[in-house]
């Protein structure tokens, strides 16, 4: 079974746009399948519909427009794991810069470990300090506002 995050935010910008970010930012090729792939991780974009944004909202006070799947392959070594798991994080931090937009990255759907719900910034799950563990995560969230945050779907 392969893990996957989501990313779930607040921007508009069409969902082909959003995946040319998060391939560029990610250091992935977009594939015919329309979905952005690079050894042992693979990216998807999807634009929500009203209908199925209500939860979200509810649970974290910002419109859902948009969803982006990182999905790591179960497959793929530790080493491997563990870089895709810094361009993500990296991706994810500078989607938060570039867009200045509000989300939560949830751990299968169901845990947060990074967020941006106010103007005043990121913060990062204290429960995720596995991720200080190895140097480039440990690079990507030292500066980050670590605390215990909300866990509405638990």
């Amino acid at each position: 079974m392969a893990i996957e995050y989501d990313l779930r935010s607040d921007a508009d910008e069409r969902a082909r746009d959003l995946l040319t970010f998060f391939a560029e930012t990610t250091g992935s090729e977009i594939t015919q399948d329309g979905m952005a792939s690079r050894d042992g991780m693979s990216v998807f974009a999807i634009e929500v519909d009203d209908d199925e944004a209500d939860s979200t909202s509810r649970a974290f006070g910002f419109k859902h427009r948009s969803t982006i799947v990182f999905r790591f392959s179960n497959l793929a070594d530790s080493e491997t794991h563990d870089h895709n798991t810094a361009r993500m994080i990296s991706a994810v931090l500078a989607f938060f810069t570039r867009f200045d937009r509000h989300g939560a990255l949830l751990f299968n759907g169901e845990v947060v470990v990074i967020q941006r719900l106010t103007d005043d910034g990121v913060a990062v799950s204290h429960e995720w300090d596995e991720w200080l563990d190895g140097a480039e995560t440990a690079a990507l969230i030292s500066g980050q506002n670590i605390q215990r945050l909300a866990q509405p779907y638990l």
